[in-house]
């Protein structure tokens, strides 16, 4: 496990080095905040609740979506895509850590600089500035917790997929859009998905990424049911399922480099 540790530890220190682009990027969090919390209040000028909703729990929904969101954008799809382009790939698969645990733990590696260098300080500037909802159920807030871990860990395998997929189209930047639209628009990370049409819903259902944002927020804003636990058991199974997919899916393209020559 130590050269794991290694590469979270190189990772770590590799996201400090750019301070200026940090610093930026915790300037636009906050404003992008500032502006989604302000249109919600005029949406609930007058109005106590909206689909179960106070404006408090709306905009902790508002900070949390943000939040959890910046933790998700590991840059995997472009990295692999880099690679491929540039041949390091060649170098990257003969090495002796796993090409996937690799990207993995530099992935862990990546979100912990992230928390300590822009989750934390945004927080910390809205827990002054704006309301907050508090939720002091211990267990609600413990499943809170591990459901947000599940869906990093969704997230991670997601974002693999995506890059792997740059072995056939070499351009990540596609794939990196188009992974950020499906994110976006499935997630709740715009609005609610109890905003959103039912339709709209049960095509959610059936895709991972509505475990990535409205699962984890909703489980902190009403605490733990039934209905919570069985979306915890499915962020479990989502992460079983993109795990075998991601294995399955490198293998065919170990597969197809082997017959191209390397």
């Amino acid at each position: 496990m130590k050269k794991y540790f290694a590469l979270i530890k190189i990772q770590f220190k590799d996201n400090f080095a750019y301070r200026m682009s940090t610093a930026a990027s915790i300037i636009v969090g906050i404003l992008q905040i500032y502006i989604f919390y302000y249109i919600w209040c005029r949406v609930y000028d007058g109005t106590d609740t909206l689909n179960q909703f106070s404006l408090v729990q709306m905009s902790t929904y508002v900070i949390f979506s943000n939040a959890i969101y910046k933790l998700m954008e590991f840059g995997i799809t472009l990295r692999i895509s880099d690679m491929v382009k540039s041949g390091e790939i060649a170098t990257k698969l003969t090495k002796p850590i796993g090409f996937i645990p690799s990207l993995f733990f530099e992935s862990i590696g990546s979100l912990t600089a992230s928390i300590f260098t822009m989750i934390l300080p945004i927080l910390i500037f809205c827990i002054i500035f704006l309301d907050i909802f508090v939720q002091t159920n211990p267990l609600a807030n413990l499943m809170f917790i591990g459901s947000v871990i599940l869906a990093i860990l969704i997230s991670i395998y997601v974002d693999i997929i995506f890059g792997l997929l740059t072995f056939w189209t070499e351009n990540g930047w596609g794939l990196r859009v188009i992974r950020q639209a499906l994110v976006k628009l499935f997630s709740g990370a715009v609005v609610p998905l109890a905003f959103l049409p039912e339709w709209f819903n049960r095509i959610c259902d059936v895709l991972p990424f509505k475990t990535l944002i409205d699962v984890p927020i909703k489980i902190y804003l009403f605490g733990v049911d039934n209905e919570a636990i069985g979306n915890v058991l499915i962020q479990v199974l989502w992460v079983m399922v993109l795990m075998l997919f991601t294995k399955v899916l490198f293998k065919i393209i170990m597969k197809k480099i082997q017959i191209n020559g390397g």
